[in-house]
């Protein structure tokens, strides 16, 4: 029987081992979904009961084993005790933290199973492996999607460049071949020993087309458009988007998976909201946000109430193009626009006043050094704004997808 101090160790360990992985997910704090976890350990009169909210709080009480049945997921089961995991019902990246879970009670039942502790709360482990517990996330996310690949192997296709060229293409898995615009007559097999061949075949899988994979082989290219079991964008050195039923799961990015972000359009409309108020259309914006999130490589686009004055500061100064206010539809011409080193700069109804426009200011807030100069220069503007009566919202699209709103009224009054 586990003793009481090998459990008040498993739950320390549990908290500051889970907040680890959230670290590893979540770029910043407040998109942390809620999180209980609940260690449960049978005694000769019912169960001891200890709780982990949050990653932060820890506590203990006594529950019959009824409630043992009531809760949603459970993960881990073994002998010495019972984990598992509860997440509310409005977290917004449940499918990967699933398997996130499941993997982390597996790598701290491997952890945990042969310890002998003599004195309570010491830490199991001086240090977290990421390399050790990813191995069981890839595992579990191949059982989860019945992918039949493990992750490493998107992540050395994605780590090849053709001719000196990144991979930006997608692949598709299908349960079955769907009509196909190129088929190969014997197929290529997708496994390590043939990455270099299908690194060759992305190249022909681009903008509009896909590869096509079923049974373990690649047979051909087909409009983006096809049903798909799972499906893997390449967008970059060592990046990569997966996706099963059309649903962005996660993001792989230089040795970390990350979490989608979840209805940035309902959160860009109420933070358009708040800083404008609700008499604004604020259609044009949305269809520059859309266009802006699938520019390649990012975006940035600045909403301001003082756009004239802004515009015309700038511009003067040689830091940026200042044109005749305009709407633009185009597609083609939003990516051109966009591409152009510096921010778009629109007022609130989504009509352009600039483009390429350097964000100027003394540093006024402290950056984030994990961040590039994009994000740290919008961040910078916004906290300047907070000093005037200007409403302003930045949108950051990064190049590895992920997209961050900045408003002013999110941190007016908080320096």
């Amino acid at each position: 029987m586990i003793n009481q101090d090998q459990i008040l160790n498993l739950c320390y360990s549990t908290e500051r081992l889970l907040a680890d992985l959230l670290e590893i997910s979540y770029e910043q704090k407040e998109n942390i979904p809620k999180v209980e976890i609940n260690i449960w350990v049978e005694y000769d009169k019912g169960y001891y009961k200890y709780t982990i909210s949050d990653c932060i709080k820890c506590e203990r009480y006594i529950k019959n084993d009824t409630e043992l049945t009531s809760k949603k997921f459970s993960f881990c089961e073994h002998s010495m005790f019972f984990t598992a995991c509860f997440l509310e019902k409005q977290c917004i990246h449940e499918p990967f933290i699933l398997a996130m879970m499941q993997s982390f009670f597996e790598y701290m039942y491997v952890v945990a199973k042969d310890l002998s502790i003599v004195d309570g709360r010491r830490r199991l482990l001086p240090t977290f492996d990421y390399v050790f517990w990813s191995s069981f996330f890839s595992q579990n996310i191949e059982k989860k999607f019945a992918t039949k690949y493990p992750l490493d192997l998107f992540i050395q296709i994605s780590s090849l460049s053709y001719e000196s060229k990144k991979c930006y293409a997608s692949m598709c898995f299908c349960n079955e071949p769907p009509c196909m615009d190129v088929i190969f007559d014997e197929g290529y097999i997708l496994d390590v020993g043939n990455i270099r061949q299908v690194r060759k075949l992305l190249e022909l899988a681009k903008g509009d087309y896909t590869l096509i994979e079923n049974d373990m082989i690649i047979k051909g290219i087909s409009k983006d458009n096809v049903p798909y079991r799972f499906k893997i964008d390449f967008i970059g050195h060592l990046t990569w988007e997966f996706r099963a039923d059309t649903k962005l799961i996660f993001t792989y990015k230089n040795g970390v998976y990350k979490v989608p972000q979840h209805d940035s359009e309902s959160t860009l409309i109420s933070k358009l909201t708040k800083e404008f108020g609700d008499s604004n259309n604020y259609a044009n914006i949305l269809h520059l946000y859309k266009i802006f999130a699938s520019c390649e490589y990012g975006a940035l686009l600045i909403i301001t109430s003082n756009v004239e004055e802004d515009s015309k500061r700038l511009c003067s100064l040689n830091r940026g193009m200042s044109l005749t206010p305009c709407f633009i539809e185009n597609e083609t011409l939003l990516r051109s626009l966009a591409s152009i080193d510096g921010a778009v700069v629109v007022d609130q109804s989504g009509t352009i006043q600039s483009v390429g426009v350097i964000l100027d200011g003394k540093a006024h807030s402290k950056g984030l050094s994990s961040r590039g100069a994009r994000y740290n220069s919008a961040f910078n503007y916004i906290q300047i704004k907070t000093e005037t009566e200007d409403r302003n919202i930045a949108i950051v699209f990064s190049e590895d997808r992920t997209i961050d709103i900045i408003a002013t009224e999110d941190y007016r009054g908080k320096r």
